[in-house]
């Protein structure tokens, strides 16, 4: 943080601050759904990821305008903010996915971290909201959430 703010930029400090409370936002929702063993909606949580990993991205982005001599185009602004959109889904829908069936994935990780974490990933979310009456998943999460709190 403290090398953006040597740039000699009027909003710089500003892009920063609010993308960072946006993303702090975002990841406190995660949190609070977690600590609370709250499954939301794939719609609700999609916007989470969308304020947490998205924010990286248009950051990024936003930092680069002010400092490329872009022409201000609405539709091409549009595209790019789409693109970061896909891609934070991209990325973050293929982790909470690799967490649960990937060989490579559970090499860097312990295998179903998000299960033993008490997390609520995409695909849990998906199989919690597509089959509500079995209960053999969120049988195994409130068991695993016994477990943490022990």
């Amino acid at each position: 943080m403290q090398a953006i703010f040597k740039f000699d930029h009027l909003h710089v400090g500003s892009i920063l601050v609010d993308h960072l409370v946006e993303l702090h936002k975002a990841q406190g929702l995660d949190i609070w759904w977690r600590d609370n063993h709250m499954c939301s909606l794939e719609d609700e949580y999609c916007q989470m990821i969308t304020g947490k990993c998205d924010g990286l991205f248009h950051l990024t982005i936003e930092l680069l305008r002010c400092f490329l001599p872009m022409q201000s185009n609405i539709k091409k602004n549009e595209l790019i903010d789409d693109l970061c959109q896909a891609l934070a889904l991209f990325f973050q829908i293929r982790d909470d996915y690799c967490n649960l069936i990937s060989e490579k994935y559970t090499q860097n990780e312990s295998y179903c971290d998000d299960i033993t974490e008490d997390k609520f990933s995409f695909p849990i979310i998906h199989a919690l909201n597509t089959h509500p009456h079995d209960t053999r998943l969120s049988d195994v999460l409130k068991q695993e959430a016994i477990k943490l709190s022990h």
